[in-house]
Order: C-alpha cells, then sequence, then structure tokens
C-alpha cells in the first residue's frame, strides 16, 4: 500500500473512492485540451506580454513627444498592436498544439502527456504532487483559479547523480476544463496506486493541496524536493535579470535612436552622432541606427572635409546586420554618385529596387543615375514619376518634400541636356535662392549646380559663377560643385582660379572626365592644341563604369574644333581615332546623345 502527504487546507465532505470507482474507464482514456481556456489563456497572457513589451516604448517615446497626452497616445497604440499580435499568434500556435496532440492519454499502462509524447508506466511514477497556482491565477487574470500538478519519475540511467533524482512533469489546470481536469487527477492517482481512492475528496477544490509519494522513495523525494527548489529560485532569478536585462537594453537603445533621431531633424548632427552611436553601442545589430548613424557621418564628412569612410563603413554593417534595408543600398548608391562609380550604384539601386519595388527614394536614385550617365530622356520620366508621387495627396511624410525637391532639378538638367533652356528654367523658377527657405534635408548644393549650368546655357556667366561658388561653400569636398565652378571659370577666361578648382577637385580622386574636358578647353583658349589633345585624350581615359554619354559627346565637339584648325598630319590622324572612340562610346551609353549636343552650347559638367 502507497504512502500519502497531504498539506493544506484538507476539505470536509470526503466520500469513499467505491462511489467514484464507477467512472474509471479501464481502456486508454483521453483528457483534451480546451479551447475556452486556452482562449482565456491567450487573452490573459496578451496583456501581460504587451505591459512588459511597452515599458521600454514608455521610455522610448519621451524624445520625440510634444506632450503628454502625445505621449501617453503613443503608447496605448503601441500596446493595443502588441496586444493584438500576441493574442493572434499565441491563440494560433495553442489551437495548433491542441488539434495535433488533443490531450493527455492516461491508459492502463501508462500515461501519455500528449500523443507524441513517451510513454510513462504507472510503476515509474513514484510522486504526485496538487497545489493551488494563486501567481498564475492573477498574472494572466483566469476566471478559473490556476492549479498545478506535478508528476514524479524515476528516469532510467546508469549516472548515480540522476539515480538519486526524480524528473517532473509539469501539468497546468489552464490547459483543461476543470471538470476534466479534475478527472485527469483522479484517474492519475488511482492508476498509479499512490494514493487510495478514498483518501481524495469528494470535490476537488482550488484550495485542495496533496503531496503523495512512495514511501520507498522518502530519500529520493527529498533529494528532488531541495533540488527544485534551489531550481526554482535559480530560475526565478535568471528570468528576472533576463527581462531587467532585455526591458532595459531595449529601453536604452530605442531612447538612444529616437534622440538622435530628433537632433538629426532639428540639425543637430554631432549630438544626433552620438545618440546613434550610443544605440549601436547598446545594440550592435541595430540596423537602422548604423544606417541614420552613417547619414550623419556623411553630412558631417562634407562639412569637417574629411572622406566618407566613416559613412560607407556604417551602411555596410547595416545591410550585414540586415540584408533586405533598402535604405543603406540608397545611400551606398548615393554616395556612390559623388565618386562617379555608376556600375557600383546602379547594382545597390537594382537591389533596393527588387526588395522594395515602390519605394520611392530607389525610383528618385534611378532618375539621377541616368541624368548623371547622359540618358535625359530616362531620367525625365522617372523624376516625374517621383514628383508625382511625393506631391500626391497620399504622401505625408517630411521626406517627401525632400525627394520632390530633388526630383525637379534633376528634370531641370534633363531638360538642359536636351536643350531645352526654357523648361529648364520654368522648372527651378518657384525654388528660393536662399537657404533659410528649406528646413527638410533638400540638396540645396545640388540645386545652385543646376542653377549655375541654368545661367551658363543662358551666356550669364556671372550668375553662374556665383551660384557655382555657393555651392563649392555650402559643400567644398563635392567634385561636382568644384567642376563646375572651374567650367565657368573657363568661360570667364580665369585660367587662374580655373586651376585652383580643378586642383581642389583633382585631390579628391574622382575619376571625372569633366576635369579633363574643363582643362582640355582651358588649353584650347590658351592656343596649346597638344596640351588640350592630352587632356582630352585623358578623359576618354576614364574606364566607362565612370563615363557618362555627355562628357563622352564633348570630347568629340572639343576635338572637332581642333581638328578644323589643324594642319598637321600626324595630329590630325589622332584627333580623328580620339573622335571615332568618344562618339562610339557616347553611342553606346546613349544612342540620341547626339541629338541634344551642340558643338558651343555646352550644359555641363
Amino acid at each position: 500500500m502507497a504512502d500519502k502527504i497531504t498539506i493544506d487546507n484538507q476539505p470536509e465532505g470526503q466520500s469513499s473512492g467505491a462511489d467514484k470507482s464507477k467512472n474509471i474507464n479501464p481502456n486508454p482514456d483521453l483528457f483534451e485540451f480546451d479551447s475556452k481556456t486556452l482562449a482565456q489563456l491567450a487573452v490573459g497572457s496578451s496583456v501581460v506580454i504587451a505591459t512588459l513589451l511597452c515599458v521600454p516604448d514608455a521610455v522610448a517615446l519621451i524624445p520625440g513627444a510634444t506632450s503628454i497626452i502625445s505621449w501617453a497616445l503613443r503608447l496605448i497604440g503601441n500596446w493595443v498592436i502588441c496586444l493584438v499580435l500576441w493574442f493572434v499568434g499565441f491563440s494560433a500556435i495553442v489551437q495548433l498544439l491542441r488539434f495535433v496532440s488533443r490531450g493527455v492519454i492516461a491508459s492502463s499502462q501508462g500515461l501519455k502527456l500528449s500523443r507524441f509524447d513517451r510513454l510513462i508506466h504507472w510503476l515509474d511514477i513514484q510522486a504526485i504532487s496538487l497545489e493551488p497556482n494563486d501567481f498564475f491565477t492573477k498574472l494572466f487574470s483566469l476566471k478559473v483559479p490556476a492549479r498545478k500538478l506535478t508528476i514524479f519519475f524515476r528516469l532510467t540511467a546508469k549516472n548515480k547523480i540522476l539515480a538519486h533524482l526524480l524528473f517532473p512533469n509539469f501539468l497546468p489546470s489552464f490547459f483543461f476544463s476543470k471538470d476534466t481536469f479534475d478527472a485527469l487527477v483522479r484517474a492519475i492517482f488511482i492508476k498509479s496506486q499512490i494514493l487510495p481512492p478514498s483518501s481524495l475528496p469528494e470535490t476537488l477544490e482550488h484550495e485542495y493541496s496533496v503531496f503523495a509519494y512512495r514511501p520507498e522513495q522518502l530519500a529520493t523525494v527529498r533529494n528532488t524536493s531541495l533540488w527544485l527548489a534551489r531550481q526554482r529560485l535559480a530560475v526565478t532569478c535568471i528570468i528576472a535579470l533576463s527581462l531587467i536585462v532585455f526591458l532595459g537594453r531595449k529601453a536604452a537603445v530605442n531612447f538612444s535612436y529616437n534622440s538622435g533621431l530628433k537632433a538629426y531633424r532639428e540639425g543637430r548632427l554631432e549630438k544626433a552622432q552620438e545618440f546613434y552611436d550610443l544605440a549601436v553601442k547598446f545594440d550592435p545589430t541595430f540596423a537602422a541606427a548604423w544606417n541614420a548613424l552613417g547619414q550623419c557621418e556623411f553630412h558631417l564628412a562634407e562639412t569637417r572635409l574629411t572622406p566618407f569612410d566613416r559613412a560607407r563603413k556604417d551602411w555596410t554593417v547595416a545591410l550585414f546586420c540586415k540584408p533586405d534595408f533598402v535604405e543603406p543600398r540608397l545611400n551606398l548608391a548615393r554616395l556612390a554618385f559623388y565618386q562617379r562609380r555608376f556600375e557600383e550604384a546602379a547594382d545597390h539601386i537594382e537591389h533596393a529596387t527588387f526588395f522594395d519595388p515602390q519605394n520611392i527614394l530607389a525610383l528618385l536614385d534611378k532618375a539621377e543615375l541616368d541624368v548623371r550617365r547622359g540618358r535625359p530622356v530616362e531620367g525625365l520620366k522617372e523624376a516625374r514619376l517621383v514628383v508625382a508621387q511625393a506631391e500626391g495627396p497620399k504622401i505625408s511624410y517630411s521626406s517627401s518634400v525632400e525627394f520632390a525637391f530633388l526630383a525637379h532639378c534633376l528634370i531641370a538638367q534633363a531638360k538642359l541636356d536636351m536643350g531645352d533652356i526654357a523648361g529648364a528654367a520654368s522648372e527651378l523658377k518657384a525654388f528660393s535662392e536662399d537657404p533659410i527657405d528649406y528646413q527638410n534635408g533638400q540638396n540645396i548644393t545640388y540645386l545652385y549646380i543646376v542653377k549655375s549650368r541654368l545661367m551658363a546655357a543662358q551666356k550669364n556667366y556671372v550668375a553662374a559663377l556665383k551660384f557655382a561658388q555657393a555651392a563649392v561653400g555650402r559643400q567644398p569636398r563635392n567634385e561636382e560643385a568644384l567642376a563646375q565652378a572651374a567650367q565657368i571659370e573657363v568661360d570667364l577666361a580665369d585660367h587662374k582660379m580655373a586651376e585652383n578648382y580643378l586642383a581642389a577637385a583633382r585631390a579628391l580622386l574622382v575619376p571625372d572626365p569633366w576635369l579633363s574636358i574643363v582643362y582640355g578647353r582651358l588649353m584650347t583658349q590658351e592656343k596649346h592644341s597638344d596640351d588640350a589633345i592630352a587632356a582630352f585624350k585623358d578623359a576618354l581615359v576614364v574606364p566607362d563604369r565612370s563615363q557618362d554619354a555627355f562628357a563622352l559627346a564633348r570630347v568629340k565637339s572639343e576635338l572637332a574644333q581642333i581638328l578644323a584648325q589643324s594642319s598637321d598630319v600626324a595630329q590630325i590622324e589622332e584627333i580623328k581615332t580620339l573622335i571615332d572612340e568618344a562618339q562610339r562610346r557616347a553611342k553606346e551609353l546613349n544612342q540620341s546623345v547626339f541629338n541634344y549636343v551642340e558643338l558651343n552650347s555646352p550644359t555641363t559638367p
């Protein structure tokens, strides 16, 4: 006969086991999981999980909040989203497990905790405990008070340490209906013969608790109880510490990131850099923070006149952390524009479009790539599409203003390339020349460059120089702005200033054929035809991955001028060879480029 130990609140009114034995089924008995109790568990756990996840959000939302009300509304919105997502996901999982495992099987041979679990023979069960679980009841706001049934069995093993311990299997009551759980408890006690049926009360109330064991296992039960107490303490400490670390780290990361975002929008780049740097130190895998840090490093490099290596590294790390992250790819494409690595830019844009075909920034970068490579028709179409999307009624984010601004500049540049000077002037007419009027990150430097080219096309070289100098003043390391300034100085016949701008541009080591073209024009003005030919030849040395069709067409036009005035047979043959190469390569990039290029009406660099 098995012994029993009964503790805590034994209810009155026990009945004999003879009455209950009539309900015992000798055949395998399935005690099914209950869908209603599982749904109640999903509701209660959703509230707890949503509240825990919103604790760091409460801290992280502070930097971007304009008032307590706005902060509270955003926090409540996040809480509701977390609640719904967890409820839907958790409900789907537990209902699927209920469908697959069905429930606990108590047969005449033993106990199976699910359809696919191993069979625990009744003789292997050495102890059973039943106790109320008030903590889970209150934590998950359960309507039916939770109870915990623990089954201790001996694991057959040769290990001496394991031989002195019993292994627990926990069966919480909130997987079953109350009647099903009560029937399961009775079946396990009776079939394992650890507790006589007469020792069980007629009604298993929530407060009822019992710990029963086989008498020969007293020492093992004692060891197991001590081990479980230590385990419970260790698990509690680990869970508490993990929650503190996880939630605290998440709060610190998001607070730092949002603080950096606020500082970046206010133009405080150094402060934004500090916050973003702190965010990636807390979480080295936070791709959005790496991308934002790269943007800060990029703009700071422009103002500090330092290389863009740190920005490139940050964006590369962002892609390593999240390979399908579109923004750093497009930022790397923009950096490639600065350095005229057009094939690299095209590769980044292609990958970004693959991951997000509707991304407006990807379309904008594609338009800029086509304009820079000398394909104005394609660039014009894409830029107009960007304007339609960015200025449409459904777009409300602030970056749409920045995108539309750059798209208008690209449209103006494309029209200039196609000889539509009036159309380009009309496109830029609405934009102020005062940088104070722009507060949404617009690329004012590029606006000045395009306006300089427009003024040059209108033969107003003084105004063109003013805009070129303004562009250089804003970004002294912008090679395109330096090349434009040098071009206008050549138009004004100020060769010394042109050479100064060219020297500054060459120091940036950008493979730009326009630098050689501008120098070739300067040499042509000074009647140094051999030096001019050498300069235009250098322009052709630039590989196709950094060339544009208008640069090649311009080389052909400039060489044709020299050819018309040359009488040197050897020089004429060399010029003809260079003209053929320039024409062939220009048509490979844009078959129609010579429909737009006029000999004495350059609109670029």
